[in-house]
């Protein structure tokens, strides 16, 4: 993903080594195949609290991505500053477990970790002492929006 995004901030096309059926076969591509009228997009990606370095990097990644929906027409990043949501789970997943993510489970950032003042939302707590401060894994969406723009078609896919 970096190698893409200093490919792409140099205006050119990041070569992932791919052959022409593994290029036809991106996720970005598929927009223009499915839905080639889509004016807008909202792209939301998620990530657990304590990652939230790393889903910057993708969201830094994203602001430059554009997807083509052909005959001169793509989508990119409004300029928008992403929205950002902060939600709490429950205090333990059994798949993180399973996953060999023991460590999410065990680790719960407390308030100060947070970059903003975003407020947190409680999703569905199992009872009343995941209403507390502090119990439940906390998870982050951060959402760009992508719009239609027409023009010579010098885009450069995801």
């Amino acid at each position: 993903m970096e190698k893409g995004y200093e490919a792409r901030k140099e205006g050119q096309q990041p070569d992932f080594n791919l052959d022409d059926f593994e290029k036809l076969g991106r996720w970005g591509m598929q927009f223009a195949e499915h839905w080639p009228d889509l004016q807008q997009l909202e792209l939301a990606l998620e990530m657990y609290d304590i990652k939230e370095d790393q889903l910057d990097s993708v969201i830094k990644c994203a602001k430059i991505w554009t997807f083509p929906l052909g005959e001169g027409r793509w989508l990119e990043w409004d300029g928008r500053k992403e929205s950002i949501v902060r939600w709490r789970g429950a205090p333990r997943y059994d798949y993180d477990d399973a996953l060999g993510l023991e460590w999410v489970n065990d680790r719960v950032p407390t308030r100060e970790t947070r970059k903003d003042n975003t407020p947190l939302i409680r999703w569905r707590p199992e009872d009343n002492d995941d209403l507390e401060e502090g119990c439940g894994q906390e998870f982050v969406m951060k959402s760009l929006v992508f719009t239609r723009r027409c023009g010579p078609a010098d885009s450069i896919v995801v």
